[in-house]
């Protein structure tokens, strides 16, 4: 069952790389919620949390909320579902799918398959995946 919405104020999110987090799955992590996050909370990697069995661990900041077990792509899908809900989330497998789908818009938008890459995005049911695409292509 999803955990139930938190009241944190996200404004970067912090996820564990040293040695036991990194085993078990914190890089995967760490590109989940890049993939995911809002354009306004930063994602980045750390040091050790100090929770290493419990791992990949992960810390909210301001607040310092810290969240284990975070080793897969639906575990941080979640996590960013339960942060955000207010703000007009959506459930973890939504975040997932349209994630995988601006990722095959990004491999065919390098291939210069400009119309294939459009195609992919209008599938995207997320319109923050689609604005985080948008904003790579600017930027």
């Amino acid at each position: 069952a999803p955990s139930p919405p938190v009241k944190v104020k996200a404004q970067e999110i912090r996820v564990c790389t040293n040695r036991t987090c990194r085993r078990q799955g914190s890089f995967q992590t760490l590109e989940t919620l890049s993939g995911l996050a809002p354009p306004n909370v930063a994602v980045k990697s750390c040091g050790c949390l100090g929770r290493c069995g419990g791992g990949p661990n992960l810390v909210v900041l301001p607040d310092g909320l810290i969240v284990g077990h975070c080793g897969t792509a639906a575990r941080a899908a979640e996590v960013i579902a339960t942060l955000f809900a207010g703000a007009g989330g959506h459930d973890p497998k939504t975040c997932l799918d349209a994630l995988a789908l601006r990722k095959r818009a990004e491999i065919e938008f390098a291939k210069r398959n400009f119309t294939e890459a459009e195609l992919l995005l209008s599938q995207v049911s997320q319109p923050i995946l689609i604005l985080q695409f948008s904003e790579m292509l600017i930027g």
